[in-house]
């Protein structure tokens, strides 16, 4: 009797475990791109030709998910350490950037994603505040967050990482903007995850598979 009273407690454990990854949508900040399992990505080097950009753009990530981006009115795409191109990314990242002071770069996604991020750095070189707001299908606020940086042109990957990520695929639009007088906005490759976390999966799956385990074992 102790020991199927222990199993039945350890299988409530794993459903409240991989239930707190299904529950009601919350955003949360992501600083650090590891600890995020991104799935997809657009490389701008591709979207389009190097070069200025009428907005809105459309762009198509590797595993083929459709997203729009958008802002005041044009954007620059150029890599980093070509042609003078400087920034605090990495020799060789593709980058777009939105020349206009105070203006953001606005991507929406065909389908909503769980997660989405990108390296970002101010026009204006020194001390910013990089921002990121995320959105639903609705066009109701999930979270609006912050993160300080410093931009340079060291080349050196030392620009920040800003994302969101959420515990349900309810990310339809991703917003980057930096403080007023910083001289617009640059991100590079924009990561997605448009999966649930594999941990999530198999902690719901354990669970439920070893609830109806003792069930039958009970019968």
């Amino acid at each position: 009797m102790k020991t199927y009273l222990a199993a039945i407690l350890g299988v409530i454990v794993l459903l409240i475990v991989a239930g707190s990854a299904f529950a009601s949508p919350v955003a949360q900040l992501v600083t650090d791109p590891s600890t995020v399992v991104w799935n997809y990505y657009v490389d701008w080097g591709s979207h389009p030709t190097l070069g200025t950009s009428l907005s809105p753009m459309n762009a198509t990530s590797n595993g083929g998910m459709d997203v729009t981006v958008s802002d005041f009115g044009v954007f620059l795409l150029m890599t980093q350490g070509q042609s003078g191109n400087g920034g605090n990314f990495t020799n060789g990242d593709n980058i777009i950037e939105d020349p206009f002071d105070a203006d953001s770069i606005v991507v929406s996604f065909a389908t909503p994603v769980y997660s989405g991020g990108a390296q970002m750095m101010s026009n204006g070189l020194g001390a910013f505040t990089g921002y990121i707001k995320a959105y639903d299908s609705s066009n109701n606020l999930l979270g609006s967050f912050s993160e300080a940086g410093n931009a340079n042109y060291n080349a050196d990957d030392s620009a920040i990482f800003i994302g969101v990520k959420s515990l349900t695929a309810d990310i339809a639009k991703l917003e980057f903007s930096t403080n007023s007088g910083r001289g617009g906005v640059m991100i590079n490759r924009l990561e997605m995850q448009a999966v649930p976390e594999p941990g999530s999966l198999c902690a719901l799956a354990t669970g439920l598979g070893s609830l109806a385990f003792f069930v039958r074992k009970r019968k």
